[in-house]
């Protein structure tokens, strides 16, 4: 199961942190960033992005991935607005 596959299938955006609430959606751009973040053979992914693209909702996806498939530990800090 690839990182888009299982944020397809499993990931929920909340109301509080997203735009709309409910299930994600990966949108076409989406498909090869996050498939490459997924990828075992890729250690770095450089990423060239615009504001409000989704990023940070693919970096969640990915990580969910992550803990469920590949047993690995994650830690993931974001900054806040307070």
């Amino acid at each position: 199961m690839t990182p888009v596959e299982w944020a397809d299938q499993n990931y929920y955006l909340p109301k509080e942190s997203s735009y709309g609430e409910g299930e994600w959606k990966t949108l076409p751009f989406q498909i090869a960033i996050m498939n490459c973040m997924g990828n075992d053979l890729i250690r770095t992914v450089n990423l060239i992005k615009s504001a409000r693209i989704g990023y940070t909702k693919m970096l969640l996806g990915v990580v969910g991935y992550f803990i469920e498939h590949k047993s690995r530990n994650s830690l993931l800090f974001q900054p806040t607005d307070s």
